[in-house]
């Protein structure tokens, strides 16, 4: 369980929801206190080249899309 604890610059406030890839957390920018929407690839697909592939080509899509709603 990653909930208070630091992940760099971050800190991991609440667990948002959990899938096949791995798990998103709810957490804030310790300096800044702004929130952040972190997602942690699950245990073993570290390993996996295609898994870690489609993980990289979704966080370049994420970076992409700007609305009020999605965090930064």
């Amino acid at each position: 369980m990653l909930v208070g604890k630091a992940l760099g610059p971050y800190v991991i406030d609440r667990e948002i929801g959990h899938g096949a890839m791995g798990t998103v957390y709810h957490g804030f920018e310790h300096k800044t206190n702004k929130p952040v929407a972190l997602k942690i690839v699950s245990a073993g697909l570290d390993s996996n080249s295609a898994a870690l592939a489609r993980f990289e080509r979704e966080c370049e899509f994420l970076k992409r899309l700007r609305h009020p709603n999605i965090v930064r």
